[in-house]
């Protein structure tokens, strides 16, 4: 893929994607994360920390679909249609 450059729309799907999934393990680490606590374990702080990491996780992937979206370019990749 990255030899004959890359096809933006094909990365900013495969971005998308994989926001959409850490954005549902997210929230299910949430979820995790206050059962834990209505049982007192002692994994409570660490999947409240996990959920939180995966919050900056989906905002990086955010942020590169925002980028993909403008319009990028890679440098000094030609398209030539053959």
């Amino acid at each position: 893929m990255c030899q004959n450059g890359v096809n933006n729309d094909q990365l900013l799907t495969m971005v998308q994607m994989t926001d959409d999934s850490v954005r549902l393990n997210q929230q299910w680490v949430k979820e995790l994360a206050h059962l834990a606590g209505h049982l007192d374990l002692k994994s409570t702080a660490a999947l409240g920390e996990a959920a939180k990491k995966l919050r900056e996780v989906g905002a990086t992937l955010a942020e590169t679909i925002d980028e993909l979206e403008s319009g990028v370019e890679a440098p000094g990749v030609e398209v030539v249609l053959v």
